[in-house]
């Protein structure tokens, strides 16, 4: 999402009173799943703090925050949907929450422990793909700033069914990573217990991503409200800053995702190659971590490793995916 993490393929936008409609591209947060997070460049934030009108402008207008578990908002070709009103930005939030658990607890789970239980060799493999994956992400949003959009977005119909339906399909391909690296790291546990743990982080997970993108896709609102209602002339002045600083706070937000799927991605990517006996890029993280003999500089420079293999594995993945990706949208519109 503005709207809820409405994952790799739909991010909602509205446009701005008086003016037309106009898609953008988008950048995602992260973590592993914290990829979900999308907000757009523009935001009808660009009204002045003494000029709000509330009853015109307070309400309509914003463009949001996309999810993406995740990335991305949390995973490739963002779609845009326009049209779709504040109020209805939480509702769509929520259903997206209980589709994000129902794929944690009712899906990923059960095949998690299955799989662990008849073919755990299979579980580094899986990894590799979730790692590529998120590398992927995070090179197509670098190409997307340094090579532009890969074509102009179109503008579809509100659906918002549909948006929930894409945005519950993101999610389930984040959340499919997250499970596994946390039952990656319960192993050892017996069943009751790796059951128990997964569960607490399926819940704290799902509830803290989707909790934090209700509260930001709300914060524009609530400093609009205190810039025209505030009863002081400092809760007016905080109204009018947290108006103005919306869209730096997005950005920002869109930054830091992006260079933590990247840093994420080549690090699950290098272990778990490694662990199926291609041992290159982890023979890198571990020389970058040589490097310096402070703990604190050695995390930095195995860091800064993970995501450079991250970001040279996803820029290759995301330009040989171009011209497919051009050739299926042209097929589309013929």
């Amino acid at each position: 999402m503005s709207g809820a993490p409405i994952g790799r393929s739909g991010r909602i936008v509205s446009s701005r009173p008086g003016s037309r409609s106009e898609p953008q591209h988008d950048d995602r947060t992260s973590g592993p799943h914290v990829r979900l997070l999308r907000s757009s460049r523009r935001h009808r934030h660009a009204r002045q703090a003494d000029g709000i009108d509330h009853r015109r402008h307070g309400r309509r207008g914003r463009q949001g925050i996309r999810e993406g578990l995740g990335r991305r908002d949390v995973a490739a070709t963002p779609q845009y949907v326009t049209g779709i009103t504040p109020d209805r930005e939480l509702p769509i939030i929520k259903r997206v929450t209980l589709g994000s658990l129902r794929n944690k607890l009712l899906i990923i789970l059960p095949i998690g422990l299955l799989l662990t239980a008849v073919a755990p060799a299979l579980l580094p493999v899986a990894l590799v793909v979730g790692g590529t994956y998120l590398c992927f992400e995070g090179g197509e949003k670098i190409l997307e700033r340094v090579l532009g959009p890969d074509h102009p977005a179109e503008e579809t119909p509100v659906d918002e069914a549909a948006i929930v339906k894409r945005a519950i399909t993101t999610d389930f391909v984040l959340s499919t990573e997250i499970m596994l690296l946390a039952l990656a790291e319960v192993q050892g546990e017996s069943s009751i217990r790796r059951v128990v743990v997964l569960v607490m982080i399926a819940l704290l997970i799902t509830f803290a991503v989707y909790g934090l993108v209700g509260a930001l896709i709300k914060i524009d609102d609530a400093g609009a409200h205190l810039a025209v209602r505030g009863r002081t002339r400092a809760s007016r002045s905080l109204g009018r800053a947290v108006v103005s600083s919306a869209p730096s706070l997005f950005t920002g937000i869109g930054i830091v995702g992006t260079v933590a799927m990247l840093w994420v991605g080549g690090h699950i990517l290098a272990v778990n190659l490694a662990k199926v006996g291609f041992h290159p890029l982890h023979h890198a993280i571990e020389w970058a971590e040589e490097l310096a003999h402070n703990s604190l500089l050695s995390w930095i420079t195995g860091t800064a490793m993970s995501c450079l293999i991250g970001m040279v594995v996803g820029a290759l993945l995301a330009l040989a995916w171009r011209p497919v990706h051009r050739a299926m949208a042209h097929r589309r519109r013929t």
